[in-house]
């Protein structure tokens, strides 16, 4: 005598017919209509029904759906939760069913509109939120809607879910929550493409973070502890760009660290050490008020005078004259040569080379870790003549 899978095995392979279906509910037992539900469930999932046999299916699910037994109402839900033949009506009373029936729905289905979705947060269940918050694709009036439930777990989910579409102004709404929440300042840094004034917030309170440990946790006095951190901001904004970066999103990104005074010297020398050329040569375009392809066309074909009127546009210390000119040509042999700076980053040995450069010209750019160049001519311009620093 057959056992109850293979029973369900053997339903499966058959045409989905009246017939069938009543023999099938006659049976009565829970177990039965569980197996009936993950069949007729299983044949709409596979979406190669007929028009009668679609309408009877549905019928048979929507009778299951509205089961007194739990467990056969979940397993309508495991077994169409993915069907994009499933009957939006069908899916939303499964989605507002109890959480076992509801959760696979609110996880998968693609059916459920943004307002339906947005009606079940309001009706205030975290786990149905979570499972919401999780979704291969939540929207921003989704993500408005579950920001609103104001729960920390809700927001963490919506951060951490890549396909989550956050708007800038959400993101602040979530930056002002995460000013006491450390794990949900490091999901919202782990987040790609961000907007610029997100990204600069992010890095400020940071450092802010940095700075309080260094004074009271570790002895060091508050005027070395600010060095310390200003040369960790510059490090993290120069991290900012990837290889899926625009260079409209990068000109922006830099038009927000101008508006925010932190287009410095320091933060183009430690770029250009470190070989994140395109940052460079948008953020010293940015600077002379010229497109980056015309500045990188000056800075690399337009020979010393041309550099020299581009670099006095810029209105930077002079100072920073002598790495921009060994900097340039740099980047220009390396090209030339294909090794390097095509990137969004080069090797660590152009960037010795580079130093090497410098030092070989002024022995002021004494040999060592780019952090300690940098901060030594951060020293310099703090400490230049005024007439030198204009």
């Amino acid at each position: 005598m057959p056992h109850d899978s293979d029973t369900a095995a053997q339903q499966d392979a058959q045409p989905l017919t009246s017939k069938l279906v009543n023999e099938l509910l006659s049976g009565g037992r829970d177990d039965v209509r569980v197996e009936i539900a993950q069949a007729v469930g299983s044949l709409l999932a596979g979406e190669r029904l007929n028009a009668s046999e679609l309408e009877l299916a549905v019928d048979v699910l929507t009778v299951l759906a509205q089961d007194i037994q739990e467990q056969v109402r979940a397993a309508v839900a495991r077994s169409v939760m993915s069907s994009s033949l499933l009957p939006r009506s069908l899916a939303c009373q499964l989605a507002n069913d109890v959480e076992t029936v509801a959760l696979p729905i609110l996880k998968a289905t693609k059916v459920l509109s943004d307002n339906d979705l947005i009606e079940i947060v309001k009706g205030g269940n975290l786990e149905k939120q979570l499972a919401i918050a999780g979704r291969e694709e939540v929207g921003s009036r989704v993500v408005g809607a579950l920001l609103e439930a104001d729960r920390f777990e809700v927001t963490s989910a919506v951060v951490e879910n890549a396909s989550s579409e956050i708007t800038e102004e959400q993101y602040h709404l979530i930056m002002a929550r995460a000013e006491t929440q450390p794990a949900l300042r490091l999901a919202m840094a782990e987040r790609i493409h961000l907007p610029a004034s997100v990204t600069a917030k992010l890095i400020d309170v940071a450092a802010e973070g940095i700075l309080d440990r260094l004074v009271t946790s570790q002895g060091i006095p508050p005027f070395l502890a600010d060095q310390m951190v200003t040369c960790a901001q510059e490090a993290i904004l120069t991290e900012q760009t990837s290889e899926e970066t625009s260079e409209d999103s990068l000109v922006n990104f830099i038009r927000h660290l101008r508006s925010q005074g932190k287009l410095t010297e320091t933060l183009l020398l430690r770029a250009l050490l470190e070989g994140y050329v395109p940052f460079f040569e948008a953020a010293f375009a940015e600077l002379a008020g010229i497109s980056v392809r015309n500045a990188r066309a000056i800075m690399y074909y337009g020979g010393t005078e041309g550099l020299r009127k581009l670099f006095v546009r810029t209105k930077l210390s002079e100072l920073f004259y002598l790495p921009l000119q060994v900097g340039a040509r740099f980047i220009r042999e390396a090209r030339e040569e294909q090794a390097g700076g095509q990137g969004v980053r080069w090797s660590q040995d152009l960037t010795d080379k580079l130093i090497q450069m410098l030092v070989k010209i002024d022995r002021g750019f004494q040999y060592g870790t780019v952090d300690q160049i940098v901060s030594k001519f951060r020293y310099d311009l703090e400490n230049a003549h005024p007439a030198e620093a204009s």
